[in-house]
């Protein structure tokens, strides 16, 4: 009996201490809790200053007049250089018996380049020559030569240097006694290209069927310009809205940006004719709201390093399945242009500079747009002027008090948010003590993006 009963004793302990360690466990959960939305750790990113934008980006394809170059068989070199414009009738490539047939027409081209550079050179700018006016016209080029290489165009037009270089030889020439320098390098010239000429008469050359830029790259969609052609055309305009319309229909844009590109065999690359090609592209109703005709646009080509042009929208066209078809018209020209086909365009809409903030930082607390900053222990809400917005940031204003004040200048103390009112009275104890105390975001200050419960922990 009394085994029993001391037994049941031992269950009854046992329980006990079960209990009691079921109630520490509890109670440490809750104040683990309690402590993490009190105190759980703050991840912030410095506000930084920097730009940013916000547009639309489409994907578009490339529509030029441009004609593919075809080779007609195998043994063919390629003469011209890419993103040059050639003349009608110029030698873009040719068939040589020997390595040293083909060395010796390449040395007639530059020799022949040469020639005509300082035939020009003779012709207009020696006319009257004195070394006083030489070194005016070199004081120039030096200025352009200088240009070209800080904005990084010197690579791609090299004449700057070449012009130059060849200006300063005939200085030195004529400080030296020669007076005749030019005109004997002109009749030398004449005759190492006679004597390159006759060494490559048995090659085989190709000459241009027209004037363009050659680029050395086709992709098998070139169509001699028709489809630029078809777009270039007077287009209609919509009596309703008097908004320019074009011929092209998301239909068409969408079966172009669905081909393949598939280069032809032996292809000798392409000639550019013309100095306006287009972008067409089927875009949104919403994103067509957005464009105006007629306007200028910044473009960014994603796919091509974020590089930078400008685009000029032509016509909005008819919506078809919910898409409606753009034409965009661009006049630069380089060899990496001239080789896009399809591509993304993010067509700038609005830019802006100011201070960078993640996106997921923006936060509107009593009506108020703004940031929730870390300074020290404290954290404080900080107003901001959103400029423009980009997919994963948004570019914010620092505002000044004045600018506060003018964002609620209309509005009596009564119907004020109660952000605005604090700010207001944390200013004035702040003027009252003799502090100067920062009125929105500013520069670098620790813009919290991830935190629980900052509204309560906001020390006023």
């Amino acid at each position: 009996m009394r085994q029993a009963s001391k037994a049941k004793g031992n269950r009854l302990n046992i329980f006990r201490v079960f209990l009691a360690a079921l109630f520490l466990v509890v109670t440490a959960g809750m104040v683990y809790q309690l402590a993490s939305a009190l105190y759980s750790p703050l991840k912030t990113v410095p506000a930084i200053p920097g730009s940013g934008n916000e547009g639309i980006t489409l994907t578009a394809i490339a529509l030029r007049e441009e004609s593919a170059l075809a080779l007609p068989g195998t043994g063919y070199t390629i003469l011209a250089r890419d993103g040059v414009r050639l003349e009608k009738g110029a030698d873009w490539a040719a068939a040589f018996k020997s390595r040293e047939q083909e060395a010796a027409y390449r040395k007639m081209q530059e020799c022949e380049v040469l020639r005509n550079r300082l035939l020009a050179l003779q012709g207009s700018t020696l006319t009257g020559l004195s070394a006083q006016k030489l070194e005016a016209e070199i004081s120039g080029l030096f200025l352009d030569f200088l240009d070209s290489t800080a904005d990084g165009t010197l690579a791609r037009e090299p004449a700057a240097a070449a012009e130059l270089s060849e200006k300063w030889g005939v200085l030195s020439a004529l400080s030296a006694g020669e007076s005749d320098y030019v005109g004997k390098k002109i009749l030398a010239l004449g005759k190492e290209i006679e004597q390159l000429a006759q060494k490559t008469e048995s090659g085989k050359t190709l000459q241009t069927p027209t004037a363009g830029m050659y680029i050395a790259y086709a992709d098998g969609l070139e169509d001699g310009g028709k489809l630029a052609a078809k777009i270039a055309q007077p287009m209609t305009a919509d009596g309703n809205n008097g908004e320019v319309k074009s011929t092209l229909t998301a239909a068409e844009i969408e079966k172009l940006l669905a081909q393949k590109a598939a280069p032809p065999a032996h292809s000798g690359g392409k000639l550019v004719t013309g100095f306006i090609w287009y972008f067409a592209a089927a875009a949104s109703p919403e994103d067509s709201q957005r464009l105006k005709v007629g306007e200028i646009y910044p473009v960014i080509l994603e796919q091509n390093g974020g590089k930078r042009i400008t685009l000029t929208l032509e016509s909005i066209g008819i919506q078809e399945n919910g898409q409606i078809p753009l034409v965009f018209s661009c006049s630069a020209q380089d060899e990496q242009l001239l080789r896009l086909r399809v591509t993304q365009l993010h067509i700038i809409l609005k830019e802006a500079e100011g201070l960078l903030v993640p996106r997921s930082a923006i936060h509107v607390l009593d009506g108020e747009t703004g940031v929730f900053v870390r300074i020290g222990n404290k954290i404080r809400f900080r107003r901001a002027l959103v400029r423009c917005s980009g997919d994963d940031y948004v570019v914010v204003k620092a505002l000044t008090q004045a600018e506060l004040e003018s964002l609620n200048s209309d509005a009596p103390a009564a119907s004020r948010s109660p952000i605005a009112l604090r700010e207001q009275q944390i200013s004035d104890a702040a003027k009252a003590s003799g502090k100067v105390r920062p009125y929105s975001l500013q520069r670098y200050d620790e813009v919290i993006v991830e935190g629980r419960n900052l509204e309560e922990k906001i020390n006023n």
